[in-house]
């Protein structure tokens, strides 16, 4: 876990600093370089999940595919992504919250029957996610996972943590609940462009044959328009677009 090495070298380098620096003022200084450098290296990697800091994420599907994947929902709009989906003949995974599957089952049981794979995005979507105990997003987990068994009569094991964000807690309740950890590589920031012509310009030309997770959100408007844009391109380009299967990863 690289998280217990970056510990280990900051421990190893204030021990290294103690013994070795005679000056207080020196010694001072140098620690706290380190420990500022460790905090930062720290911040990244909770926010970052792709540097699989503190647990292994699936980021990438093989070169020369795409994989789309859309959070936060179902909603209302999540049926005109899914008919942007047929009307290509081409799969997604949909990382869902628990809440919005009891919403909404029939969105869920039409992304089963259109062949998607569906996901696990917790239950409650929680914002403070990187403050929660171990046990809180166990539960979490657990009860988003009965929420797809009810409304799709479909276990998962996909899991992609609330804002991506991953700690030791997070990291340790993923693996109690023998879930896969799932990232991105390129996330098209669609809840913040709400211009689709935008949102297309500036994701479209990183689409390309390097095994490409791609991060969108079936809550969103405009990424209807930008997903069949992206689409296209992929046909365009020789993409292939993939589900989340395992023989698709790496």
């Amino acid at each position: 876990m690289k998280h217990k090495i970056a510990i280990f070298v900051l421990l190893s380098g204030i021990v290294s600093t103690l013994f070795l620096i005679e000056e207080l003022a020196l010694s001072i200084t140098i620690i706290t370089i380190l420990t500022i450098l460790f905090l930062a290296v720290l911040a990244i990697g909770v926010t970052t999940i792709k540097w699989n800091y503190f647990i292994k994420s699936v980021n990438r599907v093989k070169p020369g595919k795409i994989c789309f994947t859309f959070d936060d929902g179902p909603s209302e709009n999540t049926l005109k992504i899914l008919d942007i989906l047929d009307k290509h003949q081409v799969k997604a995974t949909f990382f869902v919250i628990g809440e919005k599957c009891i919403k909404h089952p029939e969105i869920i049981q039409k992304m089963m029957k259109s062949g998607h794979f569906i996901g696990n995005h917790s239950f409650s979507h929680q914002n403070n996610i990187g403050w929660s105990s171990t046990k809180s997003v166990i539960q979490e987990i657990e009860k988003c996972n009965l929420a797809i068994e009810n409304t799709a009569g479909y276990k998962t094991n996909l899991y992609r943590p609330p804002f991506g964000v991953t700690n030791p807690n997070i990291a340790r309740a993923i693996l109690s609940t023998n879930m896969l950890s799932v990232g991105w590589t390129i996330r098209t920031f669609d809840t913040q462009i709400a211009d689709p012509q935008k949102l297309i310009s500036k994701v479209k030309p990183r689409l390309n044959n390097k095994g490409h997770i791609v991060l969108m959100h079936d809550t969103c408007e405009q990424s209807v328009l930008a997903l069949d844009a992206f689409i296209q391109h992929c046909k365009e380009t020789g993409l292939e677009i993939v589900n989340l299967n395992p023989a698709e990863i790496p």
